[in-house]
């Protein structure tokens, strides 16, 4: 009863937004991997929100998979054409592992990634450092070896003082000064960047920030402390990576924006869930993410505590957080991205292997993971995850079905047909 006034502020915005960003828009037409539900041993989901239908914005059309990695449709011995999920079943256990893993990497670093992409165990990287002009060469000779492809190149472009590609793109002001602009300033920055970032091989932005407040980690990140304002230049500029080509990923649920630490440091405690829904969750609550088409938006999941919620646990490795509150309660059925694992929050309580392993069972379909100091590092932890996935599956703790899952969204994102991989 107390949010009343601020959700109905928000409702308000959000129908503005979406009517400037579908004009002139065009919908990609896709093919989406089927909605799979989990084993009765699964955490178990709550019933799903639906949300009206809202104009379409442009999804993101990303390369067609490799010749070396397709061959005919694969059929049943009666002949009968597999489904999307059976196909995905199929696949050798090793390249399932494979695909729901995010690298992170350097310039340098990706010829470390390029074994792994060969042998189907990547499903795409994170790019760190300062890169040169050799790039987009650099990352398509990684985007010809993959196995399995096209993979996910992603980055973390939010302007301010989070961007990788300053020397190239040059500077691209903070979220807090963009919203010193109109919501249509923000977006047509926001898709200037993303044309740009696709024409050197990105594929996906890890941004918009959609943080209410500038706390610990946050500061000039956030839009605003007013769940209105960050939900409306959110979704704007979410709606230009879009546009321009990537697909955009709003973090960093369920909010980290009044959290009283860093989680690059420490696990930090939010505010108990009752007061996160006044505020930090009014912006998630409201986001009508079904307009970005299958392949158009992701959600990353955030090291955070939440009391009433995940009960001294990250929200990325909590059950409660993720299948209940994010896709039971809020209705989000897209790819969900765990933080990158090797953070402090998640380190202090274990290792990253078993870290994506209880995010996998709580979840999220792709983990962000590797060492950000060595590329020969990250893809020696990248093999680590991937027999952590495997040992948990043979012991039972993480069942077949959610792997599925999870790599059916990895391949719906990335728009790989599994029935005409030839492996």
């Amino acid at each position: 009863m107390c949010c009343t006034a601020g959700m109905r502020k928000l409702a308000v915005v959000l129908i503005w937004v979406l009517m400037v960003s579908g004009c002139g828009s065009e919908q990609v037409e896709t093919f989406a991997a089927p909605t799979t539900t989990s084993q009765a041993s699964e955490p178990s989901l709550a019933s799903n929100t639906t949300q009206d239908s809202v104009p379409p914005l442009p999804t993101v059309t990303a390369a067609p998979t490799t010749a070396s990695t397709t061959g005919p449709p694969a059929t049943t011995t009666e002949g009968a054409p597999l489904t999307f999920a059976e196909c995905v079943a199929k696949l050798p256990l090793t390249i399932r592992t494979g695909q729901v893993l995010l690298v992170l990497v350097d310039q340098p670093g990706l010829t470390e990634m390029a074994a792994l992409a060969r042998e189907g165990l990547l499903g795409g990287v994170v790019l760190l450092g300062d890169p040169d002009a050799g790039l987009t060469e650099a990352l398509g000779g990684l985007q010809s070896q993959a196995l399995v492809g096209p993979l996910v190149i992603a980055v973390d472009e939010e302007g301010g003082v989070v961007q990788r590609l300053e020397n190239l793109l040059g500077f691209m002001v903070s979220a807090q000064q963009q919203a010193t602009g109109t919501p249509e300033e923000a977006r047509a920055l926001a898709q200037q960047r993303a044309e740009a970032l696709a024409a050197l091989g990105f594929t996906m932005n890890l941004a918009p920030v959609i943080d209410v407040g500038g706390g610990p980690g946050i500061g000039s990140r956030a839009f605003s402390d007013d769940p209105a304002v960050v939900a409306e230049y959110g979704l704007a500029v979410a709606s230009g990576i879009a546009a321009g080509g990537l697909v955009p990923v709003f973090k960093h649920f369920p909010g980290h924006g009044n959290a009283d630490a860093d989680s690059h440091q420490s696990l930090p405690v939010t505010p108990i869930l009752e007061e996160m829904r006044v505020k930090d969750l009014l912006p998630w609550q409201g986001m009508p993410y079904q307009i970005f088409g299958a392949t158009g938006a992701a959600v990353m999941v955030a090291h955070l505590d939440v009391p009433g919620l995940t009960y001294g646990q990250p929200a990325s490795l909590s059950a409660e957080a993720i299948t209940g509150l994010l896709r039971g309660e809020l209705g989000f059925d897209g790819v969900v991205v765990a933080d990158y694992l090797g953070m402090g929050a998640v380190t202090s309580l274990t290792d990253q292997p078993t870290a994506a392993v209880w995010s996998l069972i709580a979840g999220t379909d792709l983990l962000i993971v590797g060492d950000d100091e060595s590329a020969a590092a990250s893809a020696g932890m990248a093999r680590s995850v991937t027999l952590a996935i495997e040992t948990a599956l043979d012991e039972g703790s993480l069942s077949v079905t959610r792997l599925n899952e999870a790599v059916a969204r990895s391949f719906a994102l990335r728009q790989i047909d599994p029935c005409r991989l030839a492996l």
